[in-house]
């Protein structure tokens, strides 16, 4: 089970970071999400952290965010490099 436990903890941390990064795309805050989600701001913290949480809460912020299947699980380099474009272009933006 050890094999499996750092398996669910590193899909955990990849999941959390393109939350993060989707919510930071979209330009909102963790409050901002917090009211889109009902999700308090702690989870939303913890979720992008790569913590475990209520599966529920999961789905409320990846509902609010808008979230496809392919963004959270992407099927190869490319379509997280042109994420990481797009999320570079906007902060060069701002």
């Amino acid at each position: 089970t050890a094999y499996i436990d750092g398996k669910v903890d590193n899909v955990l941390k990849k999941v959390g970071s393109r939350i993060r990064a989707e919510r930071q795309y979209q330009k909102l805050t963790r409050e901002e999400l917090e009211e889109l989600s009902g999700v308090s701001v702690d989870t939303i913290k913890r979720i992008e952290a790569g913590k475990t949480v209520k599966s529920d809460k999961l789905l409320r912020v990846i509902l609010a965010l808008d979230i496809t299947f392919d963004l959270l699980f992407p099927r190869g380099k490319e379509d997280v490099a042109k994420r990481i474009k797009c999320l570079v272009d906007n902060l060069a933006d701002q």
